[in-house]
């Protein structure tokens, strides 16, 4: 009993300073609200170590969990409860914190006080029901009773027995009064502490925002300037564009009338050619006359004094040419210094038509140029087309440019253009005095190239053929340069005839002055026959896959 009158005693100097409070209008959750925040801040850690001094923390089992609490964490429990428990705002404040405290330390402790007041146990809190205003007020009054000597003093939930003091309660409780007035004063300086350290967060708190608003800002005018740069981007790509667009119609205007020129001019090359067709066609039909009348009287003695050049060639190409024609043949080069290369290769030759003729030329050893390929088409009314198919380029055969028939095949002596019968429609023969050659009379006749198509493309200003009286064969040729000078012959020897009127030479040399380069081909094997010339080996696919070298 004695023990608890001074637990009683010593809260004196925290009842005095709630009471004050309580006097503010703190009696209540919702009369609390209504304070200040300092006044609130003081208020709640009054009330606090008021119940830890009663021993009423302890009793309901959250003083542990609380004791290291501040008193804005404090406030703050009592702030969140009554904001979460509406209906109790009328409940008297203490026991608002202590069901916030049993929230906080147990919440099942906390659901079961939910709407009910804080009932003091027995030697602690009222026996009769009252505010804690009341309480408090109470208690004060006791308190002082005790210090002005008193014996008589109201007791709560205890027997209904007197309680006696003497003077050295009365010394102790002055004592414990002045402690906990020390108490007070330093739970004030540490609210103030708090209150600044509050006030200095949220300072804190101000500065981040407004750096965050001025970092925000920033953000929004770089965006705004990126926004800015991209629309002009944008515009600059569209004028870009618009001048691309435009430019393109241009360009294809531009070509729609290069196309339209062009047609204009094929149509009218095409009107020409029809004209020239149509005159060749005349004349090829009043040769073929007059091959028909001579191949009456071909065991007629041809007189040479009424002979013709063309007539000369006229009757060596009737003599000995062949519709199809396949040959094996052997070719050494000898440079200047007298080294030897020796090469094979296989020539092929069908005739299309009577306007068109067909040529492949196909080496097939030594292995540096094995595969190589020389496909001609020699056309009687137009210019021939030439491709020349090289393995190490791939499986694409590439043709030859106009002009570039001038140049020499493979380091032969052999021009492309040297490599195809000619066209005598295209030439011009006259007929110059007869010589003799190795024992044979021959025919002199000088080719001169009349048709644009050669004019544009041949190397030589004209050449000289000597072709023997008794079997038509040319057994001669020398070439001349566009300046007039001779360049290089050709002699054709070891002549045998193969049928009726049909010679041929299996030996033929050529002997570059200029570079001093010799090219000597030999022919190892012949063939007429239609099967040793497949059309398909004409063809740039058979070429290429290397079938025309089995």
């Amino acid at each position: 009993m004695n023990k608890f009158i001074m637990n009683k005693v010593t809260v004196l100097g925290l009842l005095v300073f709630v009471s004050n409070l309580f006097a503010a209008g703190g009696g209540t959750g919702k009369s609390y609200l209504n304070m200040t925040e300092k006044n609130a801040l003081v208020y709640v850690q009054g009330l606090y170590d008021a119940y830890s001094s009663a021993g009423l923390l302890k009793q309901h089992g959250i003083e542990n969990c609380s004791k290291n609490d501040s008193s804005i964490q404090l406030k703050s429990l009592l702030d969140q409860w009554i904001a979460d428990n509406q209906s109790n705002r009328e409940k008297s404040t203490g026991s608002l914190l202590i069901d916030a405290l049993k929230q906080h330390c147990n919440p099942v402790l906390a659901k079961q006080a939910a709407g009910t007041e804080v009932v003091p146990q027995q030697n602690v809190a009222p026996a009769k029901t009252e505010t804690m205003a009341e309480y408090v007020l109470r208690m004060q009054k006791n308190a002082m009773k005790r210090m002005e000597g008193g014996n008589t003093v109201e007791t709560v939930a205890v027997p209904q027995t007197k309680l006696k003091t003497n003077n050295q309660d009365q010394i102790n409780a002055k004592k414990q009064a002045e402690e906990l007035a020390r108490k007070q004063a330093g739970t004030e300086a540490r609210i103030q502490t708090e209150i600044a350290a509050r006030k200095q967060a949220e300072l804190e708190t101000k500065r981040k925002a407004k750096a965050t608003v001025r970092e925000k800002t920033q953000q929004q005018a770089k965006q705004k300037a990126k926004a800015q740069h991209a629309e002009l981007e944008s515009r600059r790509k569209a004028e870009v564009a618009g001048k691309r667009k435009a430019e393109a119609a241009a360009r294809e205007k531009a070509q729609q009338l290069a196309k339209q020129k062009e047609q204009a001019q094929q149509a009218e090359l095409e009107a020409k050619r029809k004209i020239e067709a149509t005159a060749k066609k005349q004349a090829e039909e009043d040769r073929k006359k007059l091959k028909a009348v001579a191949k009456q009287l071909h065991e007629m003695p041809l007189s040479a004094s009424t002979l013709t050049g063309r007539d000369i060639l006229d009757e060596s190409a009737r003599r000995h040419d062949q519709r199809y024609e396949f040959e094996v043949q052997r070719m050494t080069l000898i440079d200047k210094a007298g080294n030897e290369e020796q090469r094979t290769l296989r020539r092929f030759m069908r005739e299309i038509n009577d306007n068109e003729t067909r040529y492949l030329s196909v080496f097939l050893s030594p292995s540096g140029v094995k595969g190589v390929g020389l496909l001609t088409w020699q056309h009687d009314n137009s210019a021939d087309d030439q491709w020349l198919y090289l393995p190490a380029n791939g499986k694409k055969m590439k043709r030859i440019a106009k002009g570039g028939k001038k140049n020499y095949f493979m380091g032969t002596d052999y021009t492309y253009e040297d490599l195809v019968s000619e066209s005598r429609d295209k030439f011009r023969y006259e007929k110059l005095a007869d010589e003799t050659i190795r024992g044979s009379q021959t025919f002199v006749v000088k080719a001169i190239a009349t048709h644009p198509s050669v004019l544009k493309e041949t190397g030589y200003s004209y050449r000289k053929l000597w072709i023997r009286q008794d079997n038509f064969v040319i057994v001669q040729v020398d070439f001349f340069d566009k300046r007039k000078r001779r360049i290089k012959r050709q002699k054709n020897s070891n002549l045998v005839k193969i049928k009726g009127q049909v010679w041929r030479s299996n030996r033929s040399e050529i002997e570059h002055f200029t570079k001093k380069h010799k090219t000597i081909t030999v022919i190892t094997k012949r063939s007429f026959n239609q099967s040793s010339v497949p059309e398909k080996n004409f063809r740039a696919r058979t070429i290429v896959s290397g079938r025309v070298l089995r």
